[in-house]
């Protein structure tokens, strides 16, 4: 495989992850479209409330967990920052892929 067609393939593929969003907190002001928000491997130490849940689509819908975290958090920005929140506690799976993640907000 050639060196374009590979960079082809990986953006193919970044660009097929995608997340839904499921309110399961308060619902607060909307951030701007490209705001700033943490990835977090663990609950943080500090108070936080938690906002929703963002959860890849069924496989059969072409959904497909995220590689790393550039792809991830260009495919949650718009349902993170329309939530409010500051951070993501993600989850991986066995492929260290991110599948899942908690959105919070800093108290």
């Amino acid at each position: 495989m050639t060196r374009g067609a590979l960079v082809g393939l990986l953006l193919v593929s970044a660009c097929s992850t995608s997340y839904i969003y499921g309110q399961t907190g308060p619902r607060l002001a909307a951030k701007g479209a490209d705001c700033r928000f943490e990835l977090l491997d663990d609950v943080p130490k500090k108070d936080f409330e938690e906002l929703g849940i963002l959860a890849t689509k069924d496989v059969e819908d072409g959904g497909e967990a995220a590689g790393g975290v550039g792809p991830f958090m260009e495919a949650v920005r718009d349902q993170v920052c329309s939530a409010g929140g500051d951070a993501v506690v993600v989850e991986r799976d066995f492929f260290g892929r991110l599948y899942r993640g908690t959105v919070i907000k800093y108290r």
